[in-house]
């Protein structure tokens, strides 16, 4: 199981989808092994609005990397 810590100012994107319940179903089945998670609506220049998937809140850069790349490593 993956746990995020709960404090800090440093997330990654997990993946990002045009349709909001696809993003929602990704949150939850993060949150469901213990990963904190965030959705953003955000624009993107010439394809514009996506639900992005964001987990964690990291002191630095390198713990989230590692935590990436564990995240990665369990699929």
């Amino acid at each position: 199981m993956l746990l995020a810590a709960a404090t800090g100012t440093v997330t990654i994107q997990v993946s990002s989808f045009k349709d909001l319940q696809e993003a929602e179903n990704e949150a939850a089945r993060l949150r469901r092994h213990g990963v904190q998670t965030e959705i953003r609506r955000e624009a993107v220049q010439g394809k514009g609005m996506w639900y992005r998937v964001y987990a964690g809140r990291f002191e630095n850069e390198t713990q989230a990397q590692a935590f990436a790349r564990r995240l990665k490593g369990q699929g």
